[in-house]
């Protein structure tokens, strides 16, 4: 088991921090949407532009993902070792993307990953694509 607090900025000014927990069942094989602004199906509810979602990957396994215009990705690993789009990652590291059509992760080992699909924007003010947001980690690296 692991725990991971997470803190992401909301879209409004002076909002009470929350905490929601909730137990998921079905991460195997693809990502599992746990929190979003919309709580579409039966996500998390969150006062921010982000879709969190989690996943489970099984050694050898392999999944693509057409991304949203104007988006940005963060893919945190907390357990295993992944390739994303050719990049490898392991336990702790993050990677930042931006201005992408298609994600590929594959599994090199049975892994685990939350994948944050999110605006690409901090507050009123538009990112370039060289800007990443994310989350700290052991080791980031942003790619486009």
């Amino acid at each position: 088991m692991h725990l991971l607090q997470i803190w992401i900025m909301p879209d409004q000014q002076g909002l009470k921090p929350g905490f929601a927990q909730q137990h998921f069942d079905d991460l195997n094989g693809k990502p599992r949407l746990m929190a979003s602004n919309d709580e579409r199906d039966g996500s998390i509810s969150i006062h921010a532009d982000v879709d969190l979602c989690a996943s489970k990957l099984n050694a050898d396994a392999h999944v693509d993902l057409r991304l949203q215009k104007k988006r940005g990705i963060w893919v945190q690993v907390v357990k295993g070792l992944v390739t994303v789009n050719d990049q490898p990652l392991e336990s702790g590291d993050g990677l930042a993307l931006a201005e992408l059509d298609n994600l590929a992760i594959t599994a090199l080992e049975n892994s685990e990953f939350l994948l944050f699909d999110m605006a690409l924007y901090l507050g009123p003010r538009e990112l370039e694509p060289r800007h990443r947001a994310g989350l700290p980690a052991s080791r980031a690296v942003g790619l486009h």
